[in-house]
């Protein structure tokens, strides 16, 4: 469903039937994370310190990935938690899920910030801005959704449909493109630059 790679290269993070870490200079498994529920998503912290897993119990969990402990539990979405997502200064989390919103998560403070509501179908991938500004999200529809967070409101919206769907989404180092399943993105304008489905034949 989900992998990772730590910031330095070396771990490796998966998430299928149990989230696992692995060596990733010779592919070997280290340990697994144990937890009851089914994991959907993962991401590492910038410093590789920790790793944040999603989960179909509407989870969110918090390992230190050196001690290979679980730390802190996210628990307010009411649903499976599909998304997430780790901002580059590592002061916040994006997690989203079935539920159709996205909360914003205070890393630090180990606290919800805000909550984000806009979507009609369960939210499947989200991805902060480069500087932490904004925040882009998709859901299975194929919608995708521009965020300013600290206005808390939309910049712009791209409406999809279920023949193209998005299930990923990702933002340039420098902030101007947006990439999803469907196609690439202006960032500052919503603008698709190059569609998807124009080399799917």
């Amino acid at each position: 469903r989900s992998v990772a790679f730590s910031p330095d290269g070396k771990l490796l993070a998966t998430a299928a039937e149990r989230v696992m870490l692995w060596d990733a200079n010779n592919l070997t498994k280290i340990a697994p994370l144990e937890y009851e529920a089914m994991p959907w998503s993962v991401d590492f912290s910038p410093d590789g310190r920790w790793l944040v897993s999603t989960h179909s119990d509407g989870t969110c969990l918090l390992w230190d990935v050196v001690q290979r402990e679980r730390g802190s539990n996210f628990s307010q979405h009411s649903d499976a938690v599909h998304s997430v997502a780790v901002s580059a200064d590592g002061r916040m989390i994006a997690s989203g899920g079935e539920d159709r919103s996205i909360i914003i998560w205070d890393a630090e403070h180990k606290l919800k910030q805000t909550v984000l509501i806009g979507h009609n179908t369960r939210v499947m991938a989200a991805q902060f801005s480069p500087d932490g500004k904004w925040l882009i999200s998709c859901d299975q529809d194929g919608t995708m959704i521009c965020w300013d967070i600290e206005q808390r409101r939309t910049r712009w919206t791209q409406e999809g449909t279920r023949q193209y769907p998005n299930y990923s989404v990702d933002v340039s180092d420098d902030g101007r493109w947006v990439a999803a399943s469907n196609g690439i993105y202006e960032s500052s304008s919503g603008r698709r630059v190059i569609d998807s489905a124009q080399y799917a034949k």
